[in-house]
Parts: C-alpha cells; sequence; structure tokens
C-alpha cells in the first residue's frame, strides 16, 4: 500500500504545475509620460545631430564634465590620451552619416569632435582600458507572459555613475527612410546602449570578458543603432551584428515580437543562446559559451536571481520581471532599470534618482509604445 501511494504521489506531482518560486509581484505603478515630451530627433546626419545639441546642450555639457572627464582622468590624462587613441582607430569605421551626425550634436553643444566620439565610444573604451561596466537582462517567451507577449527585463549597472540617474531622456532617433527608434537615452549619445525599434526590435548591451577585443572596428552603441535603424527582426539583427567589425567582449540580448537570442561576441568570433524549454533566457557579463570562456569572469550573484524562473510553469508578468531586475541588480551600481511587455505595448523605465539605490525600485516611469512609435 505504501508503494502504491508513493508512486500515486509522484504522478501527482509530475502532472501538477510547479510553483513560481516566488509570489507573484505587486503590480507596477508608473507615471505616464504624454508623447508629447518625449525628445524627437528627425532628419539626417549633421542636422539631426545639431537638433540633438541643441535640445540638450545644458545637460550634455554637464554630464561631461561631471561624468565623462572623471571617467578619464581617472589616472590623470592617462586615460583620456588612451581614450583619444583608441576612437582615432574606430571612426573610420563608421558610416559618414554617423559621423557626420556626432559632429553636428559636438559643434551645437561647443564640444571636441573628438570628444564627441569619445562620449558614443565609452563603454568600448572602458573595456579595452580594462575598467568595463556591467549589467543583466532578462527575455520570457510570450507562450510564457501574463499579457501574451514577451517580456524584456533590462538592468544597467554602472560604477560611479549615479550623475546619470536623473538625466537618462527617452529619445525617438526617425531618419527618413530607416525604423524609428525609442532608446532611454544619455543625452548626447548618438549611439544607443537600450532600444526598440517600431518594428518591436530591442538590443541591450552588456560587457563580457575575453583578450579578443581591437579598437579597430565600430563602437558597440552606433552599430546598435544602425542596427535598430534597418532591421526588421531579431535573426536580422543578428546577423547583421555578426557580421560588422567588432571592437569588444559583449553579450547583447536581441528580441522582437516572438523570439530572442544572446549573442555572445569578442571581436572575432560570435556564438548564440536560445530560450529554455521553459520560455526563458537571460544574460549578465560572463560567457556561458565553453569555448568563450577565460576564468576571468564566472556567474556571480546575480544568476540566481535571474533564473529564479527556471523549473517553474507558471506565467510571467511584467511585475515579475521588473522584480526579477531589482534582485539581480549590482549593489551601489544600478543606474537603470527598463521593463518593456509587448502585450500591453508598454515600456516602464526608473533609475532611483531620488535615493541612488535600486533603479526598479525607484520612481517608474512609462511610455506607450504604440504612441512613441507608430506602427508598433
Amino acid at each position: 500500500m505504501r508503494l502504491v501511494l508513493t508512486v500515486l504521489t509522484a504522478l501527482l506531482l509530475a502532472a501538477a504545475p510547479l510553483a513560481p518560486v516566488a509570489t507573484a509581484a505587486d503590480p507596477i505603478v508608473a507615471e505616464k509620460i504624454p508623447v508629447s515630451e518625449l525628445l524627437v530627433l528627425e532628419g539626417e546626419g549633421y542636422a539631426l545631430g545639431h537638433a540633438h545639441g541643441l535640445a540638450l546642450k545644458p545637460e550634455i555639457l554637464l554630464l561631461q564634465e561631471q561624468w565623462l572627464m572623471p571617467k578619464l582622468r581617472m589616472i590623470p590624462w592617462v586615460i583620456e590620451q588612451f581614450a583619444r587613441a583608441k576612437v582615432r582607430n574606430m571612426e573610420p569605421f563608421l558610416p559618414q552619416v554617423y559621423r557626420d551626425e556626432i559632429r553636428g550634436m559636438s559643434e551645437a553643444v561647443g564640444i571636441e569632435y573628438e570628444i564627441g566620439l569619445i562620449v558614443n565610444a565609452i563603454p568600448d573604451i572602458m573595456e579595452l582600458a580594462s575598467r568595463p561596466f556591467g549589467c543583466s537582462t532578462f527575455v520570457t517567451l510570450p507562450g510564457r507572459s501574463e499579457s501574451g507577449g514577451l517580456l524584456y527585463g533590462r538592468n544597467l549597472d554602472y560604477g560611479e555613475s549615479d550623475v546619470l540617474r536623473p538625466y537618462w531622456k527617452p529619445t525617438v532617433f526617425a531618419r527618413p527612410g530607416k525604423n524609428r527608434i525609442l532608446s532611454i537615452n544619455v543625452p548626447g549619445m548618438t549611439g544607443v546602449l537600450t532600444a526598440i525599434n517600431e518594428k518591436g526590435v530591442m538590443m541591450s548591451r552588456m560587457t563580457s570578458y575575453s583578450r579578443d577585443i581591437r579598437s579597430n572596428g565600430y563602437p558597440s552603441m552606433v552599430l546598435f543603432r544602425q542596427i535598430l535603424e534597418e532591421a526588421d527582426t531579431a535573426e536580422e539583427a543578428a546577423q547583421m551584428y555578426e557580421l560588422a567589425a567588432r571592437t569588444v567582449a559583449v553579450n547583447v540580448m536581441i528580441s522582437d515580437r516572438t523570439e530572442a537570442l544572446v549573442l555572445e561576441a569578442t571581436a572575432r568570433q560570435a556564438f548564440r543562446r536560445v530560450p529554455s524549454a521553459e520560455g526563458l533566457l537571460y544574460a549578465a557579463n560572463h560567457y556561458e559559451t565553453e569555448s568563450l570562456k577565460d576564468g576571468r569572469h564566472e556567474r556571480d550573484e546575480r544568476w540566481p536571481h535571474l533564473a529564479r524562473f527556471d523549473g517553474t510553469r507558471g506565467r510571467v508578468s511584467a511585475a515579475d520581471v521588473l522584480e526579477t531586475m531589482a534582485r539581480a541588480e549590482t549593489a551601489g551600481r544600478n543606474i537603470l532599470a527598463v521593463v518593456v511587455d509587448h502585450g500591453t505595448k508598454k515600456l516602464i523605465f526608473g533609475s532611483d534618482a531620488e535615493g541612488n539605490g535600486t533603479a526598479a525600485r525607484g520612481k517608474l516611469f512609462e511610455i506607450d509604445l504604440a504612441a512613441a512609435l507608430p506602427g508598433f
């Protein structure tokens, strides 16, 4: 009899839905940003960049003085001269339209063109200088999502960068004949770190670790911008990134309305990871691909938080994704959290500008993607 009960119990457990690893998160409360308050940059090249500079001149100058230059002077003058040398190597790989745009922004603000280039290559430069930033991402496929749409969460963890928290600017880049892009943008950046286009393609950059890096290549943020302006699917975006002349070691989370993948890439190699059978995919600042690992960075304390829904079958909500990003933050470095819900067509972001703490637990803002990107 005991054997029969044991067998029945095992069968019942196997048939029952697995419980979530945590109780459902509280609903998201966010302040709606009217589409009229978004910065929309239209036009091409120099004119677009000049409009960008004029619109955000005070913010760009402040961030240059309080964020960019201190990073370049961590070792007085050495890092700045290093950065200048590296962007001179990168510049030939930039399409002329983006060089013109950076020049237009720089001249409108009154900064050197070369400083404008550094602004748009700073994550690559810091990695080349062995002072990388950190980040994480988490994606739930539509079949696992409470809203029925793909969910995408993103943390930006930059050390000594609290000054950026109040200055994130939702910006729409709208070049003629190209996909419109919504970027949660740093003023002065032509390139993008976290952005989504009107076709639903989204990309986020996460530093990884490899000795296969170089400065003779396309700076990653501006490359992201070009890809999002041209790609209509995650697959197209991945192929464009794989074929590009890349600079540094990164993990790139790429998704569209239905699919997602992580590109684990160095300057010369790229491997793909796809969602699990449970409809989940996540990434941080190390490679999971064995052939890319070099022992300098492995799974850290954030990984169990990103894996919190592994082994479960319940629906995942946008609030659950936001809570996951809150748990997976790097303490003292988490300056931005973003969640996109394709089911509700909402983008939620926060930076905790008031408390300088966990971005996902501070004040949150909501953008209607259908209004910001007509046709989304």
